[in-house]
């Protein structure tokens, strides 16, 4: 699937009206939970990464891929939908000499999932007891 800018910022505009047509401002919250991290770096996510992981409404602050999910044992439950986030960089290619090598962005989407959307967060609380 193609990803562009215009898409990600439909999608963000959407879910906010839908989170203030029901009357909650998404930006007020308990933050009691804690805000939105990657579970492997316990990385903060920053920027429409934020946004779009702090309208979700999970129990824990934590977002891993599937794969992080696999590598840990786990298993994301059957039925749960992931959210996207997006990672960019910008990518050195290499020309014919060092002079003729070119930078170029690239942007990349991810599905993450809540912890609580996983088999990990039962494991999690049976192996601290």
């Amino acid at each position: 699937m193609k990803l562009n800018r215009s898409d990600i910022y439909a999608d963000i505009t959407r879910r906010l009206k839908e989170k203030l047509s029901q009357g909650t401002l998404p930006w007020r919250k308990s933050w009691e939970i804690g805000l939105p991290r990657n579970f492997q770096s316990k990385r903060i996510y920053n920027g429409l990464n934020f946004i779009n992981l702090a309208l979700n409404d999970y129990p824990s602050p934590y977002y891993l891929t599937f794969l992080q999910t696999k590598e840990r044992g786990g298993f994301v439950r059957k039925g749960e939908t992931g959210s996207w986030v997006v990672y960019w960089d910008v990518k050195e290619i290499p020309g014919a000499s060092d002079e003729e090598s070119r930078r170029v962005p690239f942007i990349r989407r991810s599905i993450v999932f809540n912890l609580s959307q996983t088999s990990l967060l039962t494991n999690l609380f049976v192996f601290t007891l």
